[in-house]
């Protein structure tokens, strides 16, 4: 497992490799008491502070907080099998654009829904968290229909069930009270879904609300003929 974690780094292209680097060196740096109080000071919190935070929020994508060593693995174990595609296929500017605006959307989506949710929502937002699932989303929708093996599971399983069964075990996760930055990974895949279908622009998004709207007024008339 350790030299093919160690191959695939090298493969990787070099924005890839900073990406990865940067949040395991910063959680070693936290580690040490000094380090430590540096990674909390550095974390964006909720409630926000003020205009302060703005930059505590973007930083916060690469930073975990020690005891988040758990999170750190799971989160950078997919990265490590998801960003080398995507990297190579984007642009690198568009490719961290993608991460950094997945991030902003699990901030945003966390900010909204923290005071609903109460003790469930982590009062911090750090990690990345949200733009795995958004790198993961892409995965579904691009190679959702090709089939991988799965350790443990005797079939090959198709893509896109890899990725809701991900996510279905994170909402579960979630409602026991042991994940609690699954909001912040929803906003993630949120955000990832307006960026990859192009709902950003406006034109689009108004045409695809009309193609919606006019596809359940569809269905609500054949409904009534059917009941009548």
């Amino acid at each position: 497992m350790g030299a093919y974690l160690l191959a695939l780094f090298r493969s990787l292209p070099t924005v890839v490799k900073v990406l990865v680097l940067v949040p395991l060196v910063t959680y070693l740096v936290g580690l040490t008491p000094q380090g430590n109080e540096a990674v909390q000071a550095g974390l964006f919190q909720l409630p926000p502070r003020g205009l302060e935070d703005v930059a505590a929020a973007l930083f916060s994508m690469v930073l975990y907080p020690r005891e988040a060593l758990f999170t750190l693995i799971f989160d950078l174990l997919i990265f490590l099998q998801l960003a080398g595609i995507f990297a190579r296929r984007w642009r690198p500017r568009h490719f961290v654009l993608f991460l950094v605006a997945c991030h902003v959307g699990g901030v945003l989506l966390t900010l909204g829904l923290a005071p609903l949710l109460g003790a469930r929502v982590s009062s911090r937002v750090f990690g990345l968290g949200a733009p795995v699932m958004g790198l993961f989303l892409a995965f579904a929708l691009v190679f959702g229909q090709q089939l991988y093996r799965v350790p443990g599971l005797l079939k090959p399983v198709q893509g896109k069930k890899i990725f809701w069964g991900l996510v279905v075990f994170s909402g579960l996760l979630f409602l026991f009270g042991a994940d609690t930055q699954f909001i912040q990974r929803v906003g993630g895949m949120a955000m990832g879904f307006v960026l990859l279908a192009g709902l950003w622009r406006p034109r689009k998004a108004i045409r695809l609300a009309g193609e919606t709207w006019q596809k359940l007024r569809w269905k609500w008339r054949r409904r009534r003929l059917k009941v009548v």
